[in-house]
């Protein structure tokens, strides 16, 4: 957590670098996927993104921003999508 907040780019770009295109990472409790290469974000945006969930950060601004893409998971992401 330190390393990405000095500098979340350098850090990520640190962690792509060193582990590859999909990096699993862990922010205190909570953990999270990065996915760096075209395949492994088309994998978890398309091919697999019922498997995933939006972060809790994510959820907490429905209130602000509403269910549009950034914030709908499931069928509702999906008509968004299209």
């Amino acid at each position: 957590m330190r390393e990405y907040g000095a500098d979340p780019v350098a850090a990520m770009l640190r962690w792509r670098d060193a582990y590859g295109d999909f990096v699993p990472i862990r922010f205190g409790p909570f953990r999270a996927h990065m996915a760096y290469g075209p395949a492994e974000i088309e994998e978890v945006l398309v091919d697999r993104a019922a498997d995933f969930r939006k972060s809790f950060g994510t959820r907490m601004l429905i209130p602000l921003l509403g269910h549009g893409l950034l914030t709908a998971e499931g069928d509702e992401w999906l008509r968004h999508r299209r």
